[in-house]
Order: structure tokens, then C-alpha cells, then sequence
């Protein structure tokens, strides 16, 4: 009979091979929208964490608009960061970040470090939530965005008709933000096109304002 020594030592090694199979199929994530934390979700190892803040804000107005989140993957994650220079002001960054273990995502994200510095590239920048057009203006970038990109928005869930909502932005990025397809700001579907930089000729308008328009009617 085996002695009461021999028992405890059995019971020992099963209650840490449940644990240890249990944290290696799953895990806590530290779960948040804009808001205190709710309770940890516990999440398959598949699934893993993620943690996303990006933020619109108004050079201008004095205004910005933060949104962020914390939680488990529903589905496969892919970390993403950039930053864009946009006209009339406005500026946007964006982090979205992966991970899988306990509670890895409880760490705040803080904003990019953008630098003033030009780095010798310049493009055409404009910003409008109103309409399918803006005119845009040259703008020395700074820093990593040493990309032009042309960007898209139409209104993600909602109104898909002439009142649903509609975003368009030119000016300077990081590469990072090159040919994307992702939502922003909670609802706003986002496509992202690199351009050429100004060189010396002068500004095409029409010709800007048509390609512009010409890619919303593609996305719609």
C-alpha cells in the first residue's frame, strides 16, 4: 500500500500537470473599450491578445479624438503602426499590437515619438470628412513619413448611401501605412494608395481631384 508521503507527492504532480496543460490551451487578457477595465477574458492560446490605440487629432482646433482597446483576437492578429501628416491640420497614428501570454496586453500604449525633422520629401496634403474631394496643398514631411499616400474612408456599418459618412486625406506617412485595408476610429473602413512625391512641376488640381474621385467610386 503505498505510503501517505507517496500519495501526497501523486496529488502534487497531477494538480501541477492540470495547471500546466491548462495555461499552455489558454490565458487571461486584459479586456478594455475606451473605458476602465472589465473583468480579465480568458482566451484560447490561439486566439492571443491584442492591444490598439490610435488617435485623429486637430493641429488647428486644439481637438483630438482617442479611441482604444484591449481584449482577445477573434481572429488572426497582425501588428500594424503608422502615422500620417494630413492637411488642414490634422495628424493620425495608429498601433495595433499581438501577443500570447498571460496578460500581456496590460501595458498602455503610448503615442509615437514623431520628429520634426524634414526628411527632404514633399507632398500633397488635404483632409475633408464632408465630401469626396479636397484641394490639396503641398507639405514638407518630417521624420520616418517619407511616403505620399492618398487615403479613403466610407462609413463601415450604417448608411451606405449619399449620407453615409465619407472621409478623404492626402499627405505624408510611413511606409507601414502603404496599400491598407483596415477600420479605424471604431467605423470608418480605410484604404490607403502610396503616390509619387511633388517634384518641381506644379500642382495638377483637376487632375488630383478627379483621380480621387475616380477611387472613391472604385471602393464604393
Amino acid at each position: 500500500m503505498p505510503s501517505s508521503s507517496t500519495l501526497k507527492s501523486l496529488l502534487i504532480t497531477c494538480v501541477l500537470a492540470a495547471f500546466a496543460f491548462s495555461t499552455a490551451w489558454s490565458y487571461n487578457c486584459e479586456s478594455c473599450s475606451s473605458n476602465p477595465c472589465s473583468p480579465d477574458q480568458t482566451c484560447e492560446a490561439t486566439q492571443g491578445c491584442f492591444n490598439n490605440k490610435q488617435q485623429l487629432q486637430s493641429l488647428a482646433l486644439g481637438a483630438s479624438l482617442s479611441l482604444w482597446s484591449k481584449g482577445c483576437n477573434q481572429k488572426e492578429c497582425t501588428s500594424l503602426a503608422f502615422t500620417a501628416s494630413l492637411g488642414n491640420g490634422y495628424t493620425f497614428w495608429y498601433d495595433h499590437r499581438c501577443c500570447h501570454s498571460e496578460k500581456c496586453n496590460k501595458d498602455d500604449i503610448s503615442g509615437p515619438q514623431k520628429s520634426s525633422d524634414p526628411n527632404g520629401v514633399k507632398c500633397y496634403a488635404c483632409y475633408t470628412d464632408q465630401n469626396i474631394s479636397c484641394d490639396p496643398v503641398p507639405l514638407n514631411c518630417t521624420g520616418t513619413e517619407t511616403k505620399c499616400a492618398v487615403i479613403i474612408g466610407t462609413e463601415a456599418r450604417g448608411s451606405t448611401g449619399p449620407d453615409a459618412r465619407r472621409a478623404f486625406a492626402m499627405g505624408c506617412t510611413t511606409e507601414s501605412a502603404c496599400q491598407l485595408n483596415v477600420t479605424v476610429l471604431d467605423n470608418i473602413d480605410i484604404r490607403t494608395y502610396c503616390i509619387d512625391p511633388i517634384s518641381g512641376n506644379p500642382p495638377l488640381m483637376p487632375i488630383i481631384s478627379s483621380m480621387l474621385t475616380g477611387l472613391f467610386l472604385l471602393n464604393a
